[in-house]
């Protein structure tokens, strides 16, 4: 089993699916896997998805997501009843497959109806999300330690070849 810190690596490099967590208050995938592998699978009677209706009750969700939460969950409805009529068995989605279709949602409204808005969310979102190396950077030229620039420096270097 690989250790937390080649998780977390492997989640700085997941730049898209950081900020696709991040509209609903999540730093990694592990937390909001872990938050919603217990909400009920399916749809309710209202027709909506325990899995949007537990991410829209989230104090700390986006608003420009909470605005579209409620379209996204009826397209993967719709879609997921158009492919259930043609079969004898249906399918109930697992809460990490509502999950990939959800993200893919949200991704595809934004590339097609607001790509100007997703690039500059993207690029903010990157900007932030690698604002601590900048900020180490500088606090170890504060520091005036040269082995410890030198380890910074190769693991800057091992981190963006990985």
């Amino acid at each position: 089993m690989p250790s937390n810190n080649s998780r977390r690596q492997l989640d700085n490099h997941l730049t898209l699916h950081g900020w696709l967590n991040s509209h609903f208050g999540y730093k990694t995938t592990r937390d909001l896997l872990n938050d919603v592998k217990n909400v009920e699978e399916g749809f309710n009677p209202n027709g909506n998805s325990p899995i949007c209706e537990f991410l829209l009750a989230r104090s700390n969700l986006k608003p420009e997501i909470e605005e579209s939460l409620r379209t996204y969950d009826a397209n993967i409805k719709r879609h997921l009843s158009a492919i259930n009529n043609k079969r004898t068995q249906p399918i109930v989605l697992r809460y990490f497959q509502y999950l990939s279709l959800l993200y893919t949602e949200i991704f595809l409204d934004r590339k097609f109806n607001r790509p100007a808005e997703l690039l500059h969310q993207l690029n903010t979102f990157v900007q932030r999300r690698f604002e601590y190396s900048a900020t180490f950077g500088q606090a170890l030229a504060a520091a005036n330690n040269a082995d410890l620039v030198e380890e910074y420096g190769k693991t800057i270097v091992f981190d963006y070849s990985y």
